[in-house]
């Protein structure tokens, strides 16, 4: 019998000291400010405990978690604490109880849209774009118009000395009806562009002192805007 109580105090112990160290593998100050929600029932998601031992950097698309928008299946979840882990696709929910918290991994076959505050991620399957020859999985919404501009981001692993660490491999994609451009360099911008456009996109690149390897989302998105004003003028 005192062998019996020993091996479950043991197993009990070793079950603790798992989520502990799973938590520790979380964010640093992840329960600061974190609103108490209590959202049952959603999508039957699962326990989340990272684990990337030995890989340097972080597999959020940010640091903290920010408030968001769920829209599963036809029901829409607002303000939820959410962190977006990159290198596995995946939305994680941070449920606060009054007196706990927990990660859970929401069930990403029924995510139909999710926003980060002001960034809007779509699922493939459910968007208006389900139709392209785009790989399944999130995509961020920059812009939509005749001419949208979506982004898969993406975390590989890199090996380096017998170490390894994240590293980002972000894809932008221009969309025109089911029609994709992955965008490899400068000149790919003018892939839907009718030529007597080419001058009037080269003047505006010029004047954004546009660069493809530094360029921001937010560049991203007024070059595409701008597109989009010349595609409605040719209507």
């Amino acid at each position: 019998m005192r062998f019996k109580c020993l091996t479950v105090w043991f197993f009990s112990i070793s079950f603790l000291l798992f989520l502990y160290a799973g938590l520790l593998a979380q964010p640093q100050g992840v329960a600061v400010n974190i609103p108490v929600t209590n959202v049952d029932n959603l999508v039957q998601g699962r326990l989340y405990v990272p684990k990337y031992e030995g890989i340097k950097g972080s597999q959020y698309l940010n640091e903290n978690w920010q408030l968001g928008n769920i829209v599963v299946l036809d029901q829409m979840y607002e303000g939820l604490p959410l962190y977006y882990d990159v290198f596995l696709d995946a939305v994680i929910y941070v449920r606060r109880q009054p007196n706990t918290f927990d990660f859970i991994r929401l069930n990403e076959g029924y995510i139909k849209a999710f926003t980060l505050e002001d960034r809007t991620f779509l699922n493939l399957a459910y968007s208006s774009y389900a139709s392209t020859t785009l790989e399944p999985g999130f995509y961020e919404l920059i812009e939509a118009g005749p001419i949208s501009l979506l982004v898969k981001r993406f975390l590989k692993i890199q090996p380096d000395n017998g170490e390894a660490y994240f590293l980002r491999r972000d894809a932008y994609y221009l969309v025109k009806e089911n029609e994709i451009k992955r965008l490899r360099s400068k000149k790919d911008i003018y892939s839907f562009s009718l030529e007597t456009d080419k001058k009037a996109i080269q003047k505006m690149l010029k004047e954004q002192n546009f660069s493809y390897k530094t360029a921001t989302d937010q560049q991203w998105k007024s070059i595409i805007q701008f597109l989009n004003t010349l595609e409605k003028k040719n209507l």
